[in-house]
């Protein structure tokens, strides 16, 4: 929706997160929900959830590889 300024301009008037706490909370828990971190090991949830955060892409989980010692 366009609002008009006192200047006679027009912008847009769109409601979105601003606050970057929020905006990274909101960013996690979309991640969390979209990819299953089931079949990881414990130690590396965390570590998987912050890469697909870097890259942006949920299918490199599927590509992950790991020691069977992982977080010892």
């Amino acid at each position: 929706m366009a609002v008009h300024t006192e200047s006679g301009n027009e912008r847009l008037n769109i409601d979105y997160l601003r606050d970057p706490v929020a905006i990274y909370r909101e960013s996690f828990a979309r991640i969390r929900a979209e990819i299953d971190l089931s079949p990881l090991p414990a130690a590396l949830k965390d570590v998987v959830v912050r890469l697909v955060h870097a890259c942006g892409m949920p299918d490199i989980v599927a590509d992950l590889a790991w020691s069977p010692a992982v977080g010892e």
